[in-house]
């Protein structure tokens, strides 16, 4: 029998901003820095925000791409250890598997452009046009990882300028995540986590 795979770990806790993309985008460099190419290695990323900027969420999708594309045999498991909203539902669905505790929730809806009251025109033009941007990936993410039922569901919501505010149930049955598993502390948490892993040895 081969060696088990090494595994990574990062934290995606609190709001999406500079601080938090330059602390995630360091721990992808380092991953890539500490693998080789044809290395199988696991990547567990905790998710628990509200959301924050698309630009620096866009950075961290990046340098996660960016890992995949040069860690081929890579994966990638996201989890959903609290709320995922916003800007954070994009980092969750890159996972190749993912993985919804029973008090999570996603809250998933349009970017928007809230700056100050002093920008230019042409300002305000860019920002929307970047988001109008955003927005279409975000649609596009949806039916690529989540199929096309997901996106469905979605755009019923968003029509009506509303966040689509998922629970756990949901969410698996719409292909956000692939499997909801029980919110246990201590003995109970770390048994099932070994359970899980013993059903999914892929993983």
């Amino acid at each position: 029998m081969g060696s088990k795979p090494k595994r990574a770990r990062i934290a995606i806790i609190g709001d999406i901003d500079a601080s938090m993309a330059k602390d995630a985008c360091s721990a992808i460099i380092d991953i890539v820095q500490k693998t080789h190419r044809d290395e199988f290695f696991k990547v567990q990323i905790d998710i628990s925000s509200e959301g924050g900027s698309i630009n620096h969420g866009a950075a961290i999708l990046g340098f996660l791409n960016q890992l995949k594309a040069q860690r081929p045999k890579c994966k990638i498991i996201t989890v959903a250890t609290g709320h995922v909203c916003s800007e954070a539902v994009r980092t969750f669905l890159v996972g190749d598997y993912r993985i919804a505790y029973e008090h999570s929730l996603f809250v998933i809806h349009d970017g928007y452009f809230e700056g100050p009251q002093s920008v230019t025109t042409e300002s305000v033009k860019y920002y929307h046009a970047r988001i109008n941007i955003d927005n279409d990936q975000l649609r596009h993410i949806i039916k690529l990882r989540c199929g096309q039922q997901a996106l469905d569901m979605y755009e019923q919501v968003r029509v009506s300028r509303q966040d689509w505010v998922v629970k756990p149930g949901l969410a698996r049955m719409a292909g956000i995540c692939h499997r909801v598993v029980p919110s246990f502390k201590g003995d109970h948490y770390a048994r099932r986590q070994q359970e899980f892993r013993d059903l999914h040895p892929g993983y």
